[in-house]
């Protein structure tokens, strides 16, 4: 509980539900105001665009949260595994005494690059095919194996996932106060869509730092929901778990849900909060680019009905 970080505790004192852990420190506490990004965050940005698979390679080394352990039959070595991350990539169905049928007799450095494609999708060229030949004893053809290989692969994989409503483990309430304010506004009740934020608690912990130190320092699984205190909409809230999954935002977010979550990433303390910063110029730039080309559009438009129509006369009388 000591070794919790100094810059997590404001989050956490606002995060978790009263009563949630005795360890709570005192809530009258304020979070402090979020700082601003500089252009050199900016750059950095650029070179977290693998942000996602750097999440997941910590996250396969996170033992403290694992609840599968593979033994090698080499009684010496072990692994420590999230059984969800095993169902994302190879099957919800796969048979776990199966897959350490097919794992244990190997070699401890062979099956080290299997956990990492899993976790990960990378793999190095010389060694896919030998990776290939085990992943393939599950029912995964050469094709989809291809097709879950590299980041795009561990994204669509990771996507599939977050449309997956059934194992989500895990909820996010929406303030109680903001939700009271909108409420009591008749012209936005129409317009509330949702109160809570489902997600795994595995992909929370993976890419949130405060998420992972809730996790393994404060809350045990017995508490499976918290409050968010950021005071962002639903929209803002559900767009920032989506990123969670595939490092992207939607381009149709609107601007004012956008800015929101320029906050809740500090707030949540998300592990490559850089590159989230860079899809959030990227859409505003663009939300930019679709305003002045509306402009253009509507000028020439507006040429077009006041400039005078030609008068045809007709001769047939004359």
């Amino acid at each position: 509980m000591n070794a919790l970080r100094e810059e997590n505790i404001q989050g956490i004192k606002l995060l978790l539900q009263y009563g949630a852990n005795p360890y709570l420190p005192d809530q009258q506490t304020q979070l402090t105001p979020f700082e601003t990004t500089s252009n050199n965050q900016i750059k950095e940005g650029f070179k977290f665009w693998n942000s996602i698979v750097s999440d997941f390679e910590r996250l396969m080394n996170l033992e403290e949260s694992c609840d599968f352990e593979l033994q090698l039959q080499n009684k010496k070595k072990h692994f420590w595994l999230h059984k969800l991350m095993i169902k994302c990539r190879l099957g919800f169905q796969i048979d776990f005494d199966k897959f350490t049928e097919i794992l244990s007799p190997l070699e401890y450095d062979q099956v080290k690059i299997i956990i990492k494609w899993i976790y990960t999708g990378t793999v190095s060229q010389r060694q896919g095919e030998s990776v290939y030949d085990v992943i393939n004893l599950f029912g995964i053809s050469k094709e989809l194996f291809k097709k879950k290989t590299g980041k795009l692969g561990l994204v669509h994989d990771l996507n599939n996932l977050y449309l997956d409503q059934k194992s989500k483990d895990f909820t996010i309430l929406l303030d109680d106060e903001k939700l009271k304010n909108m409420q009591d506004n008749k012209e936005e009740e129409k317009n509330i869509l949702e109160d809570k934020v489902h997600a795994h608690r595995l992909i929370l912990q993976a890419r949130s730092d405060l998420f992972r130190e809730l996790f393994v320092n404060i809350i045990d699984q017995s508490i499976n929901q918290i409050h968010d205190y950021t005071k962002i909409s639903f929209e803002a809230l559900n767009n920032l778990i989506g990123f969670l999954y595939t490092d992207q935002i939607s381009y149709d977010i609107p601007l004012v849900n956008l800015n929101e979550l320029k906050g809740a990433k500090e707030f949540y303390k998300l592990s490559n909060y850089s590159n989230l910063y860079v899809r959030i110029k990227q859409i505003k730039n663009s939300h930019k680019i679709q305003k002045k080309t509306r402009k253009t559009v509507l000028a020439s438009e507006t040429f077009k009905i006041r400039r005078p129509s030609p008068i045809w006369v007709d001769t047939d009388f004359w």
